[in-house]
């Protein structure tokens, strides 16, 4: 395991050092919209203009990558993602359409960025590393955005500075992938499971990653403005997001092995109704028990990140074992739908009724998706626990993240050879 994190370390910190950017451009511009005046509702479009972005490049970056190489596709994405960042600031006249176009164009670079890492990452892991390799990159990404947050307390969200910090961030990412002398793979376009047979794999599956975006987009990107018009100042607000990303790695894994020993419903079910009493709580906390709004963000962010692995977990369940990769992939591209709807549909909520309508908004979402739970658990038997396949904490980055998931390995693989 060692000499696989070695081999790997190149990658591991390029990845690290893009969610360090991506992590302080998302609450950065947030809070940059919600300064200078603009609507939530309006912000919301250009929040979510990143998963606008983001899909397309599912569909169509692997062929670019594939035509000129990985190393010198992640110059070109990291250098024009950097670019769009240091054009941000300089837009003032008409920004709205401008930025989200800009927006869209780094969520399309930033997947394609991740899709480079995550290919080679998957190219030179082992079979038997590949559960504890794809937990470290989900806790450094998880970790990275957390520290990210923290960041935007030291600089003028109505400046330049914090944008820069963020071209940086995209720039030094290309420094470990530039210098690695590992020989790069092959990227094919990773394939996925269309919408008719998600559906006939596990209707909850894709009810729960379309919810996951809907809830943990609108908390990423309104978040910060919930928690500055409720009055905290820029490092409370950093920290208050912090909390909620911690939380959301910390519960990853005794809801994983909770769900690894029973019916995995019953994990979808509490997590549901857990993140939308938690949502009630940090609505009712904001006006009247201010102390309480961390304790309540933790709950409620740890069990809404949960929501996403544990949907593909469920799927896993009754996926074929050759398709597992497919419908990942799939899951992942309805997660991002949701992910674009998310902040425009609760910035209009917040504009009608208030920031605390950000958390009303994510507990309506959360009990919907437990009532939706309860309405399949009568209508398909549980699958036995010696049947289900055991929890993994897949990231929802980028469809190729799915073939890093040790539950698509044949079951009858041997130890790969080193592939560095």
């Amino acid at each position: 395991m060692k000499a696989t994190i070695a081999h790997l370390s190149p990658l591991l910190v390029g990845a690290t050092l893009l969610t360090l950017g991506n992590g302080l451009f998302n609450i950065a511009l947030s809070l940059r919209l919600n300064a200078f005046g603009h609507s939530v509702t309006a912000a919301g479009l250009v929040l979510g203009a990143y998963f606008l972005g983001f899909i397309p490049a599912t569909l169509t970056a692997p062929k670019v990558i594939a035509r000129v190489g990985h190393i010198r596709g992640f110059a070109a994405f990291a250098a024009i993602a950097a670019a769009a960042i240091l054009a941000m600031p300089i837009v003032t006249s008409q920004p709205l359409p401008v930025w989200a176009a800009l927006r869209g164009v780094i969520g399309y670079c930033l997947a394609a960025l991740f899709m480079i890492i995550e290919s080679w990452i998957n190219a030179r892991t082992e079979n038997r590393a590949r559960g504890r390799v794809v937990g470290l990159y989900q806790a450094l990404i998880f970790v990275a955005v957390a520290l990210a947050q923290l960041l935007v307390g030291f600089g003028d969200v109505t400046g330049f500075v914090l944008f820069s910090v963020v071209a940086m961030f995209y720039a030094l990412s290309l420094v470990p992938i530039a210098l690695t002398r590992a020989e790069p793979p092959t990227l094919a376009a990773p394939s996925r499971a269309g919408l008719g047979r998600l559906l006939a794999v596990s209707p909850l599956a894709v009810a729960m990653a379309f919810g996951a975006g809907l809830i943990n987009n609108a908390y990423v990107n309104l978040g910060p403005v919930f928690a500055t018009e409720i009055g905290m100042d820029l490092h409370t607000v950093g920290r208050f997001m912090a909390i909620g990303m911690l939380s959301g790695l910390v519960l990853q894994w005794p809801l994983g092995w909770l769900s690894d020993h029973i019916d995995r419903r019953r994990v979808l079910l509490f997590i549901s109704f857990g993140a939308a009493v938690a949502s009630l709580g940090l609505a009712i906390a904001a006006a009247n028990a201010p102390a309480a709004v961390f304790a309540f963000a933790a709950a409620f962010a740890g069990l809404s990140f949960a929501q996403y692995p544990q949907a593909v977990a469920h799927a896993n369940d009754y996926a074929a074992h050759e398709e597992r990769v497919a419908v990942s992939a799939g899951l992942l591209l309805t997660y991002g739908l949701g992910a674009i709807l998310a902040p425009t549909v609760a910035g209009a909520a917040m504009d009608m009724f208030g920031p605390t309508a950000l958390f009303g908004y994510t507990a309506v979402m959360s009990a919907a998706l437990g009532g939706f739970c309860l309405y399949r658990m009568g209508r398909r038997t549980a699958k036995p626990l010696g049947e289900q396949a055991p929890f993994a904490p897949v990231p929802a980055t980028t469809p190729v993240a799915a073939q890093l998931d040790p539950r698509a390995e044949p079951a009858d693989a041997g130890p790969a050879a080193d592939r560095s």
